[in-house]
């Protein structure tokens, strides 16, 4: 895997700081880009604004359904650790970069 990743990472193939990640990931892995992720990232914070200030570890945060769970989480005001592979430390500070830049506030 950890291959696999540094291909995808060096060929620039597929990376959650791409713009085109979602049509990415849906070429990839077949499937519609994801339909009702926009709207909840608009509702979930008023909705679930008691969980605001907590603390959520994402493991598989880097990338795929963990990378839009974690943002998620961030736009819903939570402080989001995003744990990495060894050797792989620069995909979770990548990620990290493409959260903070789609959720300015996010921690």
């Amino acid at each position: 895997l950890v291959e696999l990743a540094i291909a995808q990472r060096e060929r620039g193939t597929m990376h959650p700081s791409m713009d085109s990640y979602d049509g990415a990931m849906a070429q990839t892995w077949g499937g519609p880009p994801p339909r009702w992720y926009p709207a909840a990232l608009e509702q979930w914070p008023s909705r679930f604004a008691a969980a605001a200030g907590r603390r959520a570890l994402v493991t598989g945060g880097t990338g795929g359904i963990g990378f839009y769970v974690a943002k998620l989480l961030c736009r819903v005001g939570l402080t989001v650790i995003l744990p990495s592979r060894p050797d792989l430390s620069h995909e979770a500070a990548s990620a990290a970069a493409a959260i903070s830049a789609a959720v300015p506030d996010a921690a």
